[in-house]
């Protein structure tokens, strides 16, 4: 299967309407793609109008939008939803965080921000199209609260969740699920960073490797790629180097990284970085802003990735697919 990817402007759905799904995730399940995300329509953001959707796919480029897939929730100001199948149940599992209220800034030391704090959520599906159900409102973790999260499942069928605890310093941990990934173990690792957010963790042949990124919030000039590598999920974690920046120094993708992605169910199917370009658009909504897909990424002779770079599109050949 050939993919053809292009950058430069909104991807639009089957129907010509423009894909609005940020921050969230790119799965592949029995042969199709789903893209999850948040909706944000013509809100600012921090809005208890966003929900949840998704959109799939058979070859990235013709996408069919499924609609709101967590339907009948209360209001609440929520981010991030991110989408595994549970090889001990076969549901597909969507875990989120959100909170009540928001204050309408981000002046966190002014205590700005949500006005009750973030709490993850947890529903369940037995289709990767939803609708999902909630069947935990207010999961516990160890590390304090809730904050930009995403999971991985491992070879073995074991869960993931990394996250930010935001009242706790923006601390990035990764925590073990329970076999259903309905909730945590609470196993965790180290704080593997602080004042970090936007995480991601894959695994590439032994390594496991977790990107973080710096707090941006919306950010239009992007934000900065961190990667940390680690022999375990649960670490110990090396800081490694920063993807997203040039020789100089400068930010070389003007977006805020949301999932690293596999093209394929075989681990040895490439993997693309995906960040949310805000303020991008043309037409000034935020629900139409771009999200960039990077080429496959590529590694050094030391298996750590190489830096980012802009592609206004891009096309790879899968022989797996």
């Amino acid at each position: 299967m050939k993919f053809e990817i292009q950058n430069k402007t909104p991807r639009l759905d089957v129907g010509g309407d423009v894909i609005d799904a940020h921050d969230g995730c790119l799965e592949f399940y029995d042969g199709v793609f789903y893209l999850y995300g948040t909706v944000y329509g013509d809100t600012h953001g921090y809005s208890q109008l966003n929900y949840y959707t998704c959109y799939s796919s058979p070859d990235l480029k013709n996408w069919k939008c499924h609609g709101d897939i967590l339907p009948l929730h209360k209001p609440a100001v929520r981010f991030r939803p991110y989408v595994k199948r549970c090889p001990a149940t076969s549901k597909f599992v969507l875990w989120y965080y959100e909170s009540a209220r928001w204050k309408g800034t981000t002046n966190w030391a002014a205590g700005d921000g949500p006005v009750s704090p973030f709490y993850f959520a947890v529903a369940v599906s037995d289709s990767p199209t939803g609708p999902f159900q909630t069947v935990n409102a207010d999961v516990p973790v160890k590390n304090v609260c809730g904050g930009d999260q995403n999971l991985f499942v491992d070879r073995d069928g074991t869960g993931y969740l990394i996250y930010t605890s935001v009242k706790n310093k923006f601390a990035v941990v990764v925590e073990k699920l329970a076999p259903d990934f309905l909730s945590s173990t609470m196993e965790s690792s180290e704080i593997i960073a602080e004042v970090r957010e936007a995480p991601s963790l894959f695994r590439r042949g032994d390594f496991y490797y977790a990107l973080v990124g710096e707090l941006c919030c919306f950010c239009p000039q992007g934000a900065s790629v961190e990667v940390f590598r680690a022999r375990h999920p649960l670490g110990p974690y090396e800081y490694r180097r920063k993807i997203n920046h040039d020789a100089e120094g400068r930010i070389v993708i003007p977006a805020q990284q949301t999932h690293i992605a596999r093209l394929g169910a075989a681990e040895s199917d490439p993997l693309i970085w995906m960040g949310d370009c805000w303020e991008s658009t043309p037409d000034g909504l935020k629900g139409h802003d771009i999200q960039y897909w990077s080429p496959p990424l590529q590694f050094d002779d030391n298996d750590d990735p190489l830096p980012l770079t802009w592609h206004d599109s891009w096309s790879a050949e899968l022989d797996s697919l």
